[in-house]
Formats: C-alpha cells, sequence, structure tokens
C-alpha cells in the first residue's frame, strides 16, 4: 500500500487535502457537540398524579413537544430516528430542536429485571440515551415490576433514578437541569466537497488492489471522481436532491477498512520468526495503523453527517449491514491474494481446512445476526452495563474480544509457517476494520465518544492479543554475550 501511494502523488495529495477539511468539519461539529451539554428529565402531569408525591429534580409538563420553544424530536422504540406522531412537521421546522427519549412500556417495564433488585437497568436505558445518542430530554413514565406487574408508585424510586444519571454523565461533561441544550439548523460548509475528494482519492486507491493503474488512468479517474463528487454536492444544495451525503458516506465507510486491510495483509504477508520483543512490535505496529487507516475513514463519515439533520437523527446513515459485508467480501479476496494463497491453503490438512471454513462461516453468521443491539444475552447485557459502569464508553465487542485478537492469531500463524491455516483468523479480523468506521457511522452519538470507543477497544483488543503472542511464541531468542575471561 505504501508503494501505491507513492507511485499515485495525486491521489496521495487528494486524499491529504480531504483528509485535513474533514478535519476541520470534525471540529466545528466537535464544538456544537460540547456546547449541548444540559440534560432534563420530564415527567407529565397525569403520570405524576399516579405517584405518592411529585420526584425532586423532575420537570412537570403537559406532554406537549414544543417546550421553551424547542421542538422535541421523541426517539422511536428501535431508537433509531424520531415518531413522526410526536413532530409531524420536524423536516419544515426552522427553530431549534432537541433529542428526546420516552421511556415507552417496554423499557419502563424493566424495573426488578435482568437480576437487578431495582431500577438499575432503567437507569442504563437512560444513561445509554444521553451519553451514546445525543438525548438532552428524558420524558419519564412510571415504572413497572418486570416480576409481578405492578407499577412503581413510591416518587423516592424516582429522584434516585435521577440523582445516578446526574452522577453518571457528569463524567461525560453533561450537567441535569431544569432547562435543556438544543441543535440549531446547522450545515456543513462548503469545504464538504474536498472531504469528498478525498473519498473519492481512497476509492481509487483501491482500485489500485485489483488492477494496476498507469498514470494516465490516475488522472482521468482522479478528474472524473472530483467530477462527481461536484456534482452530487450541486444537486444536494441546489437541487434538493440528497444523494451526496448518503452515496459518499457510505462510500468512505467501505472504502476505508478494505484500505485498512489492504494494509494488515501485506505487512502480515511479510512477517517472519523474530524475537519476541520484535513480533509483538510488528503486531502492535501493524494494528496500530491499520486501524488508524480506518480511523480516518470514521472522520470522513463524521465530517460528511455533520450538519443538524444527522446530529437530531432526522436523517441517519444507509447501508449499515451492507457497508459491514462488502469489507469481509473484500477480506476473502485479499487473504487470498496477499496473505494465504489458494495452493497454500490447499495444501494444508484437510480437516483443519474444513474445520477453518465451518468456524469462519458461524463466526460471519454470528457477527451478521448480531450487527446492532438485537439478540443480546441476559448475561452479555450484564457485561456491557458493567463495562459502561467501568469505562467511560464501552467498546464494541467484536473489536476487542474477537477482531483485534484474530488478528493477533494470524500473526502467530504466519510466523510459525503455518500462514495456510491463518486465514479464518485473518478474515474474522475484518469485522474490526468495518465495526471501527461503522462507529462513527451513528451521527447521533458525540464524536469524541466514537473515538473513545474506539481506542479503547483497540487498547483492550491489543492487550489480549500482545498475551496471545506471548503465550505461543516459540521463536529465536536473542542470544547473551559470553562472558569476559
Amino acid at each position: 500500500m505504501n508503494q501505491a501511494i507513492r507511485e499515485n502523488k495525486i491521489l496521495a495529495v487528494l486524499l491529504a487535502l480531504g483528509l485535513i477539511c474533514a478535519l476541520l468539519l470534525c471540529g466545528v461539529r466537535a464544538i456544537m457537540e460540547f456546547q449541548n451539554t444540559e440534560v432534563c428529565v420530564v415527567m407529565s402531569t397525569q403520570d405524576i398524579a399516579t405517584l405518592d408525591h411529585k420526584p425532586e429534580n423532575v420537570r412537570e409538563f403537559n406532554g406537549n413537544t414544543l417546550l421553551d420553544g424547542v421542538l422535541l424530536l421523541v426517539e422511536d422504540e428501535v431508537q433509531y430516528s424520531y415518531v413522526n406522531e410526536y413532530t409531524p412537521d420536524a423536516e419544515n421546522w426552522d427553530g431549534p430542536m432537541a433529542r428526546c427519549f420516552l421511556l415507552y412500556p417496554q423499557f419502563a417495564a424493566r424495573y426488578h429485571d435482568l437480576g437487578y433488585p431495582g431500577a438499575e437497568e432503567i437507569e442504563n436505558i437512560l444513561y445509554r440515551a444521553v451519553t451514546d445518542r445525543n438525548v438532552r430530554v428524558v420524558w419519564i413514565t412510571p415504572f413497572t415490576d418486570a416480576q409481578t406487574g405492578r407499577t412503581i408508585t413510591d416518587a423516592a424510586v424516582y429522584e434516585d433514578v435521577v440523582e445516578n444519571l446526574s452522577a453518571r454523565i457528569e463524567r461525560h461533561g453533561l450537567i441535569l437541569s431544569s432547562s435543556f441544550s438544543a441543535f440549531g439548523a446547522y450545515e456543513p460548509s462548503p469545504l464538504l466537497i474536498f472531504a469528498a475528494y478525498g473519498v473519492a482519492a481512497a476509492g481509487i486507491l483501491l482500485l489500485g488492489c485489483f488492477f494496476r493503474l498507469s498514470r494516465r488512468w490516475e488522472i482521468l479517474l482522479a478528474v472524473a471522481g472530483m467530477g462527481a463528487c461536484a456534482a452530487l454536492w450541486c444537486a444536494e444544495s441546489l437541487w434538493g436532491y440528497n444523494l451526496f451525503t448518503p452515496l459518499l458516506a457510505f462510500a468512505a465507510s467501505v472504502i476505508f477498512p478494505c484500505l485498512s486491510l489492504w494494509y494488515a495483509y501485506e505487512r502480515l504477508s511479510a512477517l517472519r520468526r523474530d524475537t519476541l520483543s520484535r513480533t509483538l512490535g510488528a503486531y502492535t505496529g501493524i494494528l496500530l495503523v491499520s486501524l488508524g487507516i480506518a480511523v480516518a475513514g470514521g472522520l470522513f463519515v463524521g465530517a460528511l453527517q455533520s450538519g443538524s439533520d444527522y446530529l437530531l437523527a432526522i436523517a441517519n446513515f444507509r447501508g449499515v449491514k451492507l457497508s459491514q459485508l462488502l469489507p469481509l467480501a473484500f477480506a476473502v479476496y485479499a487473504v487470498l491474494r496477499f496473505l494465504c494463497p489458494p495452493r497454500e491453503i490447499l495444501a494444508g490438512r484437510k480437516f483443519i481446512l474444513i474445520l477453518g471454513a465451518f468456524g469462519l462461516i458461524c463466526g460471519v453468521g454470528y457477527y451478521i445476526l448480531r450487527t446492532g443491539n438485537a439478540g443480546v444475552s441476559v448475561l452479555e447485557q450484564r457485561f456491557r452495563n458493567w463495562l459502561e459502569l467501568l469505562l467511560i464508553a464501552r467498546p464494541r465487542t467484536k473489536e476487542f474480544l474477537v477482531a483485534w485478537p484474530c488478528l493477533a492469531a494470524a500473526a502467530v500463524l504466519v510466523t510459525k509457517g503455518k500462514r495456510a491455516y491463518s486465514w479464518p483468523f485473518a478474515v474474522l479480523a475484518a469485522s474490526g476494520y468495518a465495526s471501527a468506521v461503522n462507529t462513527f457511522c451513528h451521527a447521533r452519538s458525540p464524536l469524541w465518544l466514537s473515538l473513545t470507543r474506539t481506542l479503547l477497544g483497540a487498547a483492550l483488543g491489543a492487550a489480549i492479543g500482545l498475551i496471545l503472542i506471548a503465550i505461543t511464541y516459540s521463536g529465536p531468542s536473542v542470544k547473551k554475550d559470553a562472558p569476559e575471561t
């Protein structure tokens, strides 16, 4: 990959220029997010009447989604966008808006759930809404005991939840208040088109993985890519055809994980048996640089989706499943080209080949099914909750428990001269790069939180990978100098 960049200087310049512009746009978005710090907990007059008294630190309101001159976008039940029935004129509203989490009956019924004695899981749900999804108005409803179905009428229970929530969100720089923050209408500056040029340049570089491009083709494709980006931007900004941001964000979410894999597999293929310290250093270097490429892609996505309509989830990233499947498909191609040619895989023992293929199919199938939060077991949800209490941002399980240890396993097998058996682990490692960029695709999550989540996942996964390499190491040791006589 380094050679491809050196040979295609025009693309390298476009990519660097695009990344600089993306960073500037991300900086503007980050400032907006850091200023959006006040959170309010509300409860309708009707619901308060069912309790023994009005809870402290809970604001009473009449259920109107126009509150303090701010339009509340009530989050839907799948926590994706907003409910049209509550705010039918959201797309035509030109005033400030704020995201609102409504404690729907299925969430309110989490009292005494997951083995917790009280409202701990409801508190966790509210915490995630505020910190992970930019919710600034928390609309609570009466809690229901998951075991008995009775309504919790003790106002002290609600006061404890609000007090605990206030303490937990403080480390995110958020303040529980009687008022709340809102986003005004904002569209990214025209610098966005230069960020798009960077995505186009990255896509042309990726083509070089499939075809060797001459200088002539490099120039032609660069001009065509810039022209296409300019046309899409004009169509969106002048005529209202919303194609520029969705297409470019999706392209970045696919291209940069693939570039990460290209770099990682090239480096893996060059590994040889060496001292333990150098092997550990090589693995760390591969992970850091390849993940850096993926994070750059995430920043491109974050810049493209920096408008207030994305921050408020009026508009959302499209193609989540496909953006995670395509890098896995590329990983199979890249493994066969750079790391394990088919003849080397087939030269291995057949039962190992079959076992590896079966494990890979199961792993990829599980990964596809588990994209999102569906199908989470009680034990895993408890583990996730523990991580949220322990860390400022919960890293993604598929990254620190699957992808980065699998990258280490592939490195171990390559250094031991058993690269024919490394391919299932190398392909499974691809899920980490796709997941890292996908973290930034959720525009309603603050940029700093997405970056922190990714880096924490890399740190934990790298630690597991380094331990795995150290335990299985059997390379040459450094010879000690003979004592002087």
